[in-house]
């Protein structure tokens, strides 16, 4: 099934990335896959924030710690180790995290993009008349474009 077949009468798509869709009522998140379709929406009085966290990648930590201990009887998967580790640091994951207004995290995306970025900031001014969120979302793409 399209979106559209999910919308309520009256329910309009203004923008999207990638399976979030932002209407005139709500975030909706919708998928077809190879499972099947999963379609979800919350409405735009039910978000509580729309926020931002870059964070290191805990995988690819634990990938390097394995090497470095590795590294220590081999030699060779020490030196590999110690870069992952420090790779993990220096390019962080980032993503944008939508919470309903229980606190509880409704749905994220990457937050690496541009696209990412627009779509956080369209979906705060649609949700809070462009105050509070979009406000968050501009402090954090103000601040890294001075770093």
């Amino acid at each position: 099934m399209a979106l559209e077949d999910h919308l309520f009468p009256g329910e309009k798509v203004k923008e999207n990335y990638k399976k979030f869709y932002v209407t005139n009522k709500r975030i909706v998140k919708h998928e077809n896959g190879i499972t099947g379709e999963s379609c979800e929406g919350i409405a735009h009085p039910n978000i509580q924030s729309i926020s931002y966290e870059k964070n290191v990648r805990k995988r690819l930590i634990g990938i390097g710690v394995f090497l470095t201990l590795l590294g220590l009887v081999v030699g060779i998967t020490l030196i590999i180790g110690l870069i992952l580790i420090a790779l993990a640091f220096i390019f962080k994951s980032s993503e944008f995290k939508i919470q309903d207004d229980q606190g509880e995290e409704w749905g994220s995306f990457d937050g690496g993009s541009k696209e990412a970025e627009n779509f956080a900031k369209f979906a705060g001014e649609q949700i809070l008349d462009g105050e509070e969120l979009a406000e968050s979302v501009k402090e954090r793409i103000m601040g890294e474009e001075d770093e």
